[in-house]
């Protein structure tokens, strides 16, 4: 019995030894890639990094349709200047780190503002994914519509139209917010042709008003 006592002792402090290392290899792996411990102190380092200042998150958004994208996280942004969408990037032997960011200044002249991201993945080629996301302030305005025209290559050579729509609004601080995410297959044939025209409609279904897109940005993950 004693001898077995003092096997199992060797295996409970040979199993301490291993976890201490594993997280002494993961804190080293942290520090030396400026990283940090948690997903607060990564978005606090973006707002920094960015010089927005301190902003709230209205919400986070849902994950990305495009295969193999990492462990990012994104989150929808704003204080009385911007609002953005942030992301982080969390993995257990490098910690929390900064992704890509894209922030819009606020103009109290405008109904509508918008914005648009558009996600590759080195391992998903077929795929491309496209991120619009934006701000309304008029109370009227029920319905968003996003028109994107594509550039189809290949024998037909055509300007392709896409109309995505939402009638689905984040309320936060007296603003309405929305996102909407679409997948387009085949990257090597199809290209964005920006700018986008945002339209918004009231519940009668006229169009209030209209601008168009012309900020964004094309980020590829893995």
């Amino acid at each position: 019995m004693k001898r077995t006592k003092k096997h199992h002792l060797k295996r409970k402090t040979k199993a301490i030894i291993g976890i201490i290392l594993c997280i002494s290899l993961a804190a080293a792996n942290i520090a030396l890639n400026n990283r940090t411990w948690t997903r607060k102190s990564a978005l606090e380092d973006l707002m920094d990094y960015h010089s927005t200042g301190e902003v709230d998150i209205i919400t986070e958004l849902p994950e990305l349709l495009i295969k193999y994208k990492g462990h990012y996280r994104f989150y929808l942004v704003e204080n009385e200047n911007c609002f953005a969408q942030f992301c982080v990037n969390n993995s257990f032997w490098y910690g929390w780190g900064d992704g890509p960011c894209l922030i819009v200044e606020k103009y109290d002249s405008k109904m509508l503002q918008a914005t648009y991201n558009s996600f590759i993945s080195a391992r998903d080629e077929d795929k491309e994914m496209l991120r619009v996301f934006g701000l309304v302030r008029d109370e009227s305005i029920s319905r968003i519509e996003i028109e994107i025209n594509f550039a189809v290559t290949g024998a037909d050579q055509t300007l392709k139209k896409l109309i995505l729509k939402t009638d689905s609004f984040i309320e936060y601080e007296g603003v309405k917010y929305f996102c909407i995410d679409h997948i387009y297959v085949d990257k090597l044939s199809e290209h964005l042709m920006p700018p986008f025209t945002a339209m918004a409609y009231n519940a009668e279904n006229e169009l209030v008003y209209s601008e168009n897109i012309t900020l964004g940005q094309s980020t590829s993950l893995g």
